[in-house]
């Protein structure tokens, strides 16, 4: 299994294949769903059919290797407000963008070979 960015989505011309995510990757799930209390103090919630869910991932590596980093790197620069392809470590398809402001790539080792890094994605799954 591996981790991969491509861009565009539908045929990928440029793709980043990174290592698998670190246990625990965050998804955050919003369903703009309006929660009010009435005034006998029940809760009603309500949700259009029409409104689209929002899927947040926040992906974290560890470990990676200088060329990685660098591909990485690059991939974020070129295509920042681009829409992308992701195919994750469950073999699942996701479509959106990289929304993370300034992208967190911290060198572990002394002799900076080895760096994490994390972003965060917003997308629908395929």
């Amino acid at each position: 299994m591996s981790f991969q960015l491509q861009y565009p989505k539908t045929t990928p011309s440029t793709t980043v294949v990174l290592p698998n995510p670190k246990f625990g990757d965050v998804l955050r799930l919003n369903t703009h769903t309006l929660i009010r209390t009435t005034r006998g103090g029940e809760l009603k919630a309500f949700r259009d059919s029409d409104w689209f869910e929002n899927v947040t991932t926040v992906y974290s590596f560890v470990d990676v290797t200088t060329s990685i980093r660098d591909s990485f790197e690059t991939f974020l620069i070129d295509y920042a407000a681009k829409e992308i392809a992701i195919n994750d470590q469950l073999s699942r398809t996701w479509y959106g963008y990289i929304i993370t402001d300034v992208f967190e790539i911290i060198t572990t080792r002394d002799d900076g070979c080895s760096y994490d890094l994390s972003f965060e994605f917003l997308g629908v799954l395929q």
